[in-house]
């Protein structure tokens, strides 16, 4: 899987959730999460996810470890 300008395309995001690509182990999406939003908790059982953030700052809690970022 190839995908250009992530960047610019989660830099002039504004929907809360876009899927860009998806493959069988993998979903690549941009959201644009406001500040006092939250996605909620989620699990990927049988999927690799890899959270990048572009701009702002959160928390992520994976395996019971709350991490900031």
């Amino acid at each position: 899987m190839h995908l250009k300008n992530l960047e610019e395309k989660a830099m002039t995001n504004t929907t809360f959730r876009t899927v860009v690509a998806n493959a069988s182990h993998t979903q690549v999406v941009i959201m644009n999460v406001n500040p006092g939003e939250d996605i909620g908790l989620e699990t990927h059982d049988k999927e690799d996810q890899v959270l990048y953030l572009i701009s702002g700052q959160g928390k992520v809690l994976l395996n019971g470890v709350e991490s900031d970022f």
